[in-house]
């Protein structure tokens, strides 16, 4: 929120309703990593390149490539479990060529087990991933559940 407006629309990712250079700030929470076509992926981030004002910030958050919760997923859908569609992870330098495909440039990335859905934490699953993931970044930097990254129009 800026200043005291804020709006929220509802529609398709590929296809955003609202004009160009409109928003001061474009949140994209677990979104674009479930578009099977990568055309539709780029386009994603290339509306919410359009609908964002010159100087204007998106942090576009995806499930890192880097992490134990890949495992997790495939075992969950070898065995029916998964409950979230398609979901393809990215690394960070993918994702960062996608965004500066777009038109961006990144201002900074982070990877963190951080995660704001209540009640997740506290799945057993979710925290046998989060111990691995963060014995394995003492190893490999880029290792950690989300990938977050800050980006400028």
């Amino acid at each position: 929120m800026f200043g005291n407006q804020m709006l929220l629309k509802l529609g398709s990712a590929v296809n955003v309703p609202i004009e160009d250079n409109y928003c001061d700030l474009v949140l994209s929470l677990g979104v674009i990593e479930h578009y099977r076509l990568k055309e539709d992926l780029e386009k994603s981030v290339k509306e919410i390149y359009r609908i964002l004002k010159p100087g204007g910030i998106a942090v576009i958050m995806v499930p890192n490539r880097i992490s134990f919760g890949v495992i997790d997923r495939i075992i969950q859908q070898i065995f029916g479990k998964w409950d979230y569609g398609y979901q393809k992870e990215l690394t960070p330098k993918q994702l960062e060529k996608i965004i500066k495909k777009s038109g961006f440039s990144v201002i900074k990335y982070k990877i963190t087990n951080l995660i704001v859905v209540p009640g997740v934490r506290k799945n057993f699953r979710f925290r046998v991933i989060r111990t691995f993931d963060t014995f394995l970044k003492k190893i490999v930097n880029d290792c950690g559940f989300y990938l977050y990254t800050y980006s400028k129009k």
